[in-house]
């Protein structure tokens, strides 16, 4: 009797509409493309942190399909006091984050990816945490093509991107085994 009153109400089609439309918005989130001019931002995304997190990165590929360089010369997010770009380089043995300070350079029919372990941008000062499901906007300032808005997705706090986790959020095969790697 219960189970029928569960279908009569239209609860049961209310709760599978709202799993459909989360999954799209995920899926179609992480497959998302911004176009400025020559240059495609392409899958933009982000980790999950903490509420004790003061920062938090952001990761992007940027394809550059005219023939003049551009460079990515600032970062901004209404999200954290402070965005800037940063690398991480091998010093003898230890790994160090350095600040960028002339920006990332875009060569002409190339592309660059900002991703862990390597360039990435950091957001510093978090006013709010990143939680998994969210979007972070970041503001991309180009020396040539100018500024364009994108929306990164958050991932989970161990995630390896877009391209290494399901639509559920969780890693695949493997990867897990790589989840507590943080840049």
């Amino acid at each position: 009797m219960l189970h029928n009153c569960f279908f009569r109400t239209g609860i049961f089609f209310k709760i599978i509409f709202s799993f459909v439309v989360v999954a799209f918005i995920q899926s179609s989130a992480v497959a998302s493309e911004f176009q400025l001019g020559s240059l495609t931002i392409k899958d933009p995304w982000s980790r999950a942190t903490s509420s004790h997190q003061m920062s938090g990165v952001v990761y992007v590929k940027i394809i550059n399909s005219g023939n003049h360089a551009d460079r990515l010369i600032k970062v901004e997010s209404n999200r954290s006091k402070k965005a800037t770009l940063h690398d991480m380089i091998l010093d003898g043995d230890i790994i160090k984050m350095h600040s960028i300070k002339n920006g990332i350079e875009i060569p002409a029919n190339s592309e660059v990816e900002l991703e862990p372990g390597a360039k990435h941008i950091m957001l510093m000062g978090l006013k709010t945490k990143l939680d998994r499901g969210q979007t972070v906007g970041i503001a991309l300032h180009f020396q040539h093509a100018g500024l364009i808005e994108i929306k990164a997705l958050v991932f989970g706090a161990g995630s390896r991107g877009p391209k290494r986790e399901n639509i559920k959020g969780g890693l695949q095969g493997d990867q897990r085994k790589n989840a507590h790697r943080n840049h």
